[in-house]
């Protein structure tokens, strides 16, 4: 769950620590609500003149046919100033944001954020299950094959390179696109098996991906035949 700046927006503080496991219901930041609060007292300031105002005209209305005429006009101007109010209330009211749900708290650190100016949507952190792991690979485009769904794949983490991970392939992205480094890829999601126990999230590795059976002299000349076809223009 991608936890986003509610409103535009400086980012005032942490209530929590990156990688922190929080449940739901808990503060993770909020954004700094001076001009927000203060525009709230000015909207509650202005609604509450402008019921004044038309109460006043409307005690005069009965001897003044002026003060009567201007009742419409002092009802429009108590709308607006409801409405302001309103809104400047739910601005409040977004200045905070708490979990949704249990889970990992992911972001990094508290200092880069602090102070900075956000937009309406940007993403701060992210909200994470531990107990439900992905599998992401890029595959480079130059060793693209056919992928089917349900394809057998083994994840090899850098922390346990000897001990391989099951999983089968959920989805390959059909556009290529620009790798974490810096290669022309292909996005792979994988899913782990039901017995594989769930690795901690962020770790790194490498991930081999079991396609169609081909003929040996079919994979061996795949690359250098795709070379040459380059070369020549064929």
């Amino acid at each position: 769950m991608v936890l986003a700046a509610p409103r535009d927006g400086v980012v005032a503080r942490f209530f929590v620590q990156p990688n922190q496991m929080v449940k739901a219901g808990d503060k993770l930041f909020e954004l700094d609500d001076v001009d927000v609060r203060n525009r709230h007292e000015l909207a509650i300031r202005d609604l509450a003149i402008a019921r004044t105002d038309h109460k006043r005209a409307n005690q005069a209305a009965f001897a003044d046919p002026q003060s009567s005429a201007e009742l419409s006009i002092l009802a429009n101007r108590i709308e607006r100033a409801q409405a302001e109010e309103i809104y400047s209330r739910e601005l409040l009211a977004r200045s905070e944001v708490v979990a949704e749900k249990n889970g990992l708290v992911i972001f990094t650190d508290p200092a880069d954020w602090l102070g900075k100016p956000v937009k309406t949507g940007e993403r701060i952190a992210l909200l994470s299950d531990p107990e439900k792991v992905e599998v992401l690979a890029w595959l480079a485009s130059t060793d693209a094959i056919v992928l089917r769904s349900g394809a057998a794949v083994r994840m090899f983490l850098n922390t346990a390179p000897l001990s391989p991970l099951k999983a089968s392939l959920e989805s390959a992205s059909y556009e290529a696109q620009m790798s974490p480094a810096g290669v022309l890829s292909y996005r792979l999601k994988a899913s782990l098996a039901e017995d594989e126990p769930p690795p901690r999230i962020g770790l790194h590795g490498s991930a081999r991906v079991y396609a169609d059976n081909v003929p040996l002299i079919a994979w061996i000349l795949r690359k250098p035949l795709a070379t040459l076809r380059q070369l020549v223009g064929l």
